[in-house]
């Protein structure tokens, strides 16, 4: 159930409807246009201060930001967790930063161009991102290597468009080994994916 806020117009704790509005917002000389959430009071349709709407606000503000920008966001960092099945601990390691900058980005925090670029090569290459994860098996746990390296050897296998101008082609024996825990039956039958890069 929907807690009460207080609306100053009214005086007392109230019951609110949520709406939107297109708006533009000129952040760090970018203008954004987005959706803007407000309440509005069900007595007297006032606005109705909602701290968890106006975080979202600023959310959308900051995705906005990142899309103009071609910077890494918050849900795109979800999508590389997730995908390869790597823990922000890792990921730190692999970007190359601390374990408090990785979490701050992905609890919304404006990452810097450079963590930037490094993150989304990992997110849209997932050769780039095997070869980073084999360059520094030796900076993260074992369990950790094995997961992400599991995860990304079956998206290599089925293949992954990043760029169609350039067609490759591999063998999946080179992506196979048994030290990953992997057995042949966990790849697409498919033995020469054609891989975009």
């Amino acid at each position: 159930m929907k807690r009460k806020e207080i609306c100053l117009n009214c005086g007392d704790y109230v019951d609110y409807i949520l709406n939107e509005e297109d708006l533009e917002f000129v952040f760090r000389d970018v203008a954004i246009k987005y959706k803007e959430q407000f309440a509005q009071c069900k007595c007297c349709g006032g606005r109705v201060y909602v701290a968890k709407v106006e975080d979202e606000n600023l959310k959308r503000i900051r995705q906005g930001y990142c899309i103009q920008k071609g910077l890494i966001t918050q849900e795109e960092i979800g999508q590389i967790l997730g995908k390869y099945k790597i823990s922000l601990e890792a990921l730190a390691v692999l970007v190359g930063c601390g374990v408090a900058t990785i979490k701050r980005y992905y609890s919304g925090t404006i990452a810097n161009a450079s963590y930037s670029r490094v993150l989304k090569k990992l997110l849209n290459n997932p050769i780039e991102f095997k070869n980073c994860l084999e360059e520094n098996q030796s900076r993260i746990t074992a369990s950790a290597f094995k997961k992400a390296m599991k995860a990304v050897v079956k998206i290599i296998a089925v293949g992954f468009n990043v760029n169609s101008n350039i067609l490759a082609t591999t063998n999946m024996s080179t992506c196979y080994n048994d030290s990953y825990g992997l057995t042949e039956g966990e790849f697409s039958s498919r033995k020469e994916p054609a891989f975009a890069i």
